[in-house]
């Protein structure tokens, strides 16, 4: 037996052995899916696949960076050195950067991230609206005009594919500027890497040079993919071509970013004779938490769910904390964390808003702690402010990059002078050229032209010596003593990241052009690398650059928690309006997800699990500012059976849980009338069962089965008027004793 297929399962074998055209794994929580991804890797790797015809996609840089760094010691540095192993987008901007005169695109181009686009629309908006609005109103506005494109795009469409579709052209007329602005600094922000990707495969040669490159394509977390992502795949995968996607629908939690579910839940009718196969052992979580998780999810309907078990030990039960309120859940949960002894801690909240409490507690209570999931290293005003240099030197004609870099340190360039340079010339738009043939009376250009010359220079040594250089000699940290320390630790670990960044991708002095290697001149292979360093840098989220610490306490979003696993978690605010989110309640779309929030959050524990909710709860709304509210707990929480939890500080209050739980959709919602006698990983064989059968459901209680399609029963529950459809095999069933 080959080496990399020790110690798998025989689901995971045949994943990694499976040769069909296209493969679907279902891949629940803790189930090893990197590693077999990484096998099935090793497996085309053993059976001659060369290494440059491998395209592997992951949701986040530090997914690849983690994958790379295990098939680096599965197969060797130099076996791995030509595999794509990327995000969607830096995989775009690979093909992007290879072909950009295809599509009228700079080489250079400049990447505009979500801060970015935003000044960009504030621009836009202030040029086009006459009246000076307040800066609450304009934020609402760019708010909404940003989400708009953004969607508009993710789904595939242009601006004016979006003015086909809309009574209301408002957003159609700021896109169209907004889209000129990026196109005059020849920049592209995130949505834009996609569509243009998408317009490049649309050319035949293209599209067909890259199908005669990837013979295999491994895509994860494919239930997060947007319409432009899977418009994509399916111009990169031809007949010959060999798919293989990893997702879970009971993981789907970005819908509010465009993602679609539905694209995995239908790929079987878009790729014929697709073969899906389950992966249902849990590494990761103890029984307890497990189970919990279980009794969490089974209520959504989902035609493809790992029916998931674990050979793990039983563990301790998992915890519900009541609280009287807010700050007293916040002692509790780092008090609780702190008493943990061993292995990696974490709180998780719904929103940013709870962090403020969690970060003091932790504070008072001398707890080293991480905040992800709230801004992300490259969103710093510091590294924006040392990062626009190199932006402006790798793309002379980026107006904001000038902007930018102009204004730290100070040097008296106000707007009037750099709108000046923005007067036609023989230079274009080039301007570091109009600012080395400047002739006015500004003195700060001559200082600002000179601190570009000394980063060119460096920048030809190495780019973290310009790095380097930004950081000691041209960049002014603010002197306010609690941002000072934090500023040049900042800049500390920039430097880091592109010395790291220089030794994994080293100047490249040959490059591929149409299956032809040529020789690159020496300016172009600096920029080149350059271009990658933003690139990498703009397209890294708020928790790729984490790092293990194992004393501290780790404070994070439950959207930001996906794909990561902790040994003691804590989930706090589990109540109405936060699980589900007040602004789902009216959508059983959205409650959906919102419990598959909640299936997340749980799913990230290995060892232990507490959940948290408050009698009293500070909210701020815009209209009533501060006040606090007595929320009920969460319905998901209520719904299950109380054998499978313990109660930490009950008290007569609203957050009680009661007996019996009803709800009045019954499309959605189900009655818990008695409470289970046996594990929810039980099962009844679809042979077995009958019409006219008494069966209990584990969390359901008693009922009768109706009728049977399939592997589908429709059941008539006690005390519950309504029937429910039930899918057999993945229902926690039993038949009672007749």
């Amino acid at each position: 037996m080959s080496e990399y297929l020790e110690n798998l399962n025989e689901k995971q074998k045949e994943a990694v052995l499976a040769e069909d055209n296209t493969l679907i794994l279902i891949a629940g929580p803790g189930s090893g899916k990197t590693r077999v991804l990484t096998c099935k890797i090793a497996h085309l790797k053993a059976n001659n696949t060369p290494s440059g015809q491998i395209l592997a996609v992951t949701f986040t840089n530090k997914a690849a960076k983690e994958m790379k760094e295990r098939l680096q010691h599965m197969l060797g540095e130099e076996a791995v050195r030509y595999m794509w192993v990327n995000t969607f987008h830096a995989a775009c901007v690979k093909m992007l950067r290879e072909n950009y005169d295809k599509i009228d695109l700079a080489r250079h181009f400049t990447i505009y991230d979500q801060k970015d686009s935003t000044e960009t629309l504030k621009e836009v908006l202030k040029e086009m609206v006459q009246s000076e609005l307040p800066e609450d109103e304009l934020l609402k506005e760019i708010h909404y005009i940003r989400k708009e494109i953004s969607t508009a795009k993710n789904d595939s469409m242009s601006a004016e594919d979006y003015s086909h579709i809309v009574a209301d052209n408002q957003v159609y007329s700021v896109w169209r500027r907004y889209q000129e602005k990026l196109t005059q600094s020849k920049a592209l922000d995130f949505d834009d890497i996609l569509l243009k990707t998408k317009e490049l495969l649309e050319i035949p040669e293209v599209r067909q040079r890259y199908r005669k490159k990837f013979s295999y394509i491994l895509i994860d977390e494919f239930q997060d993919t947007n319409k432009v992502q899977y418009d994509i795949t399916k111009l990169l995968k031809g007949d010959e071509q060999k798919l293989c996607v990893v997702g879970d629908l009971d993981q789907a939690i970005y819908s509010f970013r465009g993602a679609r579910p539905t694209i995995l839940e239908n790929l079987d009718q878009d790729f014929k004779n697709a073969r899906v196969i389950t992966l249902d052992r849990n590494y990761r979580s103890t029984k307890s938490i497990l189970n919990y998780a279980k009794a969490i999810i089974e209520v959504n309907e989902s035609k493809y769910r790992a029916d998931l078990y674990t050979e793990n030990e039983l563990g301790d039960k998992v915890q519900l904390y009541k609280t009287e309120d807010d700050q007293e859940e916040a002692y509790h949960a780092v008090k609780n964390l702190n008493m943990k002894k061993d292995g990696s801690k974490a709180i998780l909240v719904r929103t940013r808003a709870q962090t403020r409490l969690f970060e003091r507690e932790l504070t008072n209570q001398g707890t080293p702690y991480e905040v992800i999931g709230a801004l992300r290293f490259s969103d710093r005003a510091i590294i924006k402010d040392a990062l626009s240099y190199l932006e402006l030197i790798l793309n002379p004609e980026d107006y904001k990059a000038l902007q930018r870099s102009t204004q730290n340190p100070k040097r008296k360039i106000g707007p009037k002078a750099l709108e000046e340079l923005q007067s036609p010339s023989k230079n274009g738009n080039d301007f570091i050229s109009k600012i080395s043939n400047y002739s006015g009376k500004n003195k700060g250009f001559f200082s600002y032209l000179e601190d570009l010359s000394a980063i060119q220079i460096k920048l030809e040594d190495s780019l973290s010596a310009a790095v380097q250089y930004i950081a000691e000699y041209v960049i002014k940290v603010d002197k306010n003593k609690v941002t000072e320390t934090d500023n040049a630790e900042h800049l500390e670990e920039l430097y880091r990241s592109a010395k790291s960044y220089e030794e994994e991708n080293k100047r490249e002095d040959t490059v591929e052009e149409l299956g032809v290697i040529v020789n690159l001149p020496t300016e172009l292979a600096i920029l080149d690398q350059l271009a990658g360093y933003l690139a990498n840098t703009k397209l890294s989220s708020s928790g790729d650059n984490s790092e293990d610490n194992p004393n501290k306490i780790t404070l994070i979003t439950a959207h930001a928690s996906k794909g990561k696993e902790f040994d003691h978690v804590w989930v706090a605010g589990v109540e109405e309006s936060l699980y589900p989110h007040v602004n789902s309640i009216h959508d059983p779309k959205t409650i959906e997800e919102e419990r598959r929030l909640l299936y997340v959050a749980v799913t990230r524990a290995r060892k232990t699990l507490s959940l948290s909710c408050a009698s009293r709860r500070l909210f701020f709304t815009k209209d009533k500012g501060a006040m606090y509210k007595s929320p009920e707990l969460s319905e998901f929480i209520r719904e299950i059976p109380r054998e499978l939890f313990i109660t930490i500080g009950a008290k007569k209050s609203r957050l009680n849980p009661k007996e019996d739980v009803k709800r009045e959709n019954k499309s959605f919602f189900h009655t818990l009338t008695t409470k289970p006698t046996f594990d929810l990983t039980s099962r009844v064989e679809v042979v077995n069962l009958f019409a006219g059968d008494e069966i209990e459901h584990a969390t359901r209680g008693r009922g009768k089965v109706i009728s049977i399609t399939n592997t589908r029963a429709l059941v008539q529950f006690e005390n519950d008027p309504t029937t429910t459809l039930l899918e057999i095999t993945k229902s926690p069933l039993k038949k009672m004793n007749k």
